[in-house]
C-alpha cells in the first residue's frame, strides 16, 4: 500500500512527521508540490488547507472529482482542523491511535461523503474563471478576442479591408485591449491552478499563450498572421483544453 500526503505548509507536515508518521508503515511519501505521481495514487492524503496567494484554499472537492473520473477506486482522504470525523476525512487536533487503519478503510472517490469546507473553496474560485460575471470571465474574454481576429481575418482575405484598415478600425480598438484584458485575468487566476490535478493542461495552455504573446508583439508587421488564422488555431486549442477542464469536472457537478 503505497500513500501519498499532499501538502504545501511544510511546518504542518514537520509537525505530522516528527510527532505521528515517523514510525508508520507502510512509509508515507510527501509531496509539497504537484507531480504526475499524484494524479495515479491509489491512496493520496490531502492536508487542508493550502496556502495559495496567501489565501488558506480547501482543494480536496476538485481533486475528488478529477480522480472519480480517472481513478475511482482511489482512496482520498482529507486532514484537516475541522471538528469533524467521517469515514475520509480525519482532524488533526483529534488524531486516530490507528491512522494507517483509519486510511485503509477510507472510502473510495467514487463513494458519496462530505468535505467539510473550512477556508476559500477552490472550486468556487474555478467556477468564477470559467463563468464570471457579467462577461468578465477568463472564457468569455477569450470568446471576444477569438470572435474580432475572426472577423479581422475574414475581411483580409476577402479583401474587403486593407491591413492598414484593419489595423485601425479592429486590432488596435478592439483585439488588443481584448488581449490584455484576457492576460490580465489568466494572471490573476494562474496561480492558483497549480496545486490542482488537471494543472499539466494549464501549463500546456501558458506555453500557448506564451506563443501568443509573441504573435501579438509583431500583429502589426506580419499580415500572414492574419491570413493563415495562425491566432485564431491557438486560440481554439486554449479554448479546447478549457472546455473539457470545466465539462469533466466543473460543469457537469453544477
Amino acid at each position: 500500500m503505497e500513500i501519498f500526503l499532499y501538502s504545501n505548509i511544510p511546518e504542518v507536515v514537520h509537525s505530522l512527521q516528527k510527532y505521528y508518521f515517523q514510525f508508520e508503515t507502510p512509509k508515507i511519501k510527501f509531496f509539497s508540490a504537484f507531480e504526475t505521481k499524484l494524479q495515479s495514487a491509489s491512496t493520496i492524503i490531502i492536508l487542508e488547507p493550502f496556502r495559495i496567494k496567501n489565501i488558506y484554499f480547501i482543494i480536496s472537492p476538485l481533486w475528488k472529482r478529477y480522480l472519480s473520473v480517472h481513478t475511482p477506486d482511489t482512496k482520498l482522504v482529507v486532514l484537516g482542523f475541522c471538528e469533524y470525523q467521517g469515514d475520509n476525512y480525519i482532524d488533526i487536533l483529534n488524531f486516530p491511535d490507528d491512522f494507517i487503519a483509519r486510511v485503509k478503510n477510507a472510502r473510495s472517490v467514487s463513494s458519496n461523503w462530505d468535505i467539510p469546507i473550512d477556508g476559500a473553496d477552490m472550486l468556487k474560485w474555478i467556477e468564477g474563471f470559467f463563468e464570471g460575471h457579467g462577461g468578465s470571465s477568463v472564457m468569455s474574454k477569450l470568446n471576444e478576442l477569438h470572435q474580432t481576429i475572426d472577423i479581422a481575418s475574414q475581411k483580409l482575405i476577402d479583401g474587403s479591408y486593407t491591413f492598414d484598415e484593419i489595423k485601425n478600425d479592429l486590432l488596435l480598438p478592439y483585439a488588443i485591449p481584448e488581449w490584455q484584458e484576457l492576460m490580465s485575468r489568466w494572471q490573476y487566476y494562474f496561480p492558483l491552478f497549480q496545486y490542482l490535478p488537471f494543472y499539466p493542461t494549464i501549463q500546456e495552455i501558458q506555453g500557448i499563450f506564451s506563443d501568443l504573446s509573441e504573435n501579438f508583439a509583431c500583429f502589426f508587421r506580419e499580415e500572414n498572421l492574419l491570413l493563415k488564422k495562425q491566432i485564431n488555431v491557438k486560440i481554439k486549442q486554449v479554448s479546447q483544453k478549457l472546455t473539457e477542464i470545466d465539462r469533466l469536472y466543473i460543469r457537469s457537478y453544477t
